[in-house]
């Protein structure tokens, strides 16, 4: 479901999928194996079949006056297009915020596109202006 998303917002083509989903299958079991940080995956099913994502990743970070300890990075929240507007999205959001709680994490970040941001601000995240990226190969 990862490569539909990635597909659909149009970060790869249709001739990458197939490669990608092997990077994302390989990564998964790296992750596996790394003590560092913990990835949890959640899949949302309807009548037994997946419809809906996300990834959690738990990691600890250094101190600072306002981030300090276990943190989570909420990523890939993904519903296929055919279930949207049915309240699976708000179902996965809630189950993730609750696995990254139980999970020790005192703050979830997360980068939001302009049609998901109300689902996260309706679950109490705000917007930080001060977030920024620098993407490899730029």
């Amino acid at each position: 479901m990862r490569a539909e998303m990635m597909l659909e917002i149009g970060l790869i083509g249709a001739t990458e999928v197939d490669s990608f989903r092997t990077t994302v299958t390989n990564w998964l079991a790296e992750v596996g194996r790394d003590s560092g940080s913990q990835f949890i995956g959640l899949i949302g099913l309807v009548a037994g079949s997946p419809v809906a994502t996300s990834g959690v990743t738990i990691y600890t970070s250094p101190p600072h006056p306002r981030y300090e300890g276990r943190e989570a990075y909420l990523m890939s929240m993904f519903v296929r297009p055919a279930f949207r507007h049915q309240g699976i999205g708000t179902a996965i959001l809630i189950a993730s915020i609750k696995a990254a709680k139980i999970a020790g994490a005192r703050n979830i970040w997360l980068l939001a596109t302009d049609a998901s941001a109300p689902l996260y601000r309706r679950h109490g995240f705000e917007s930080r202006s001060e977030y920024m990226a620098l993407v490899a190969n730029r």
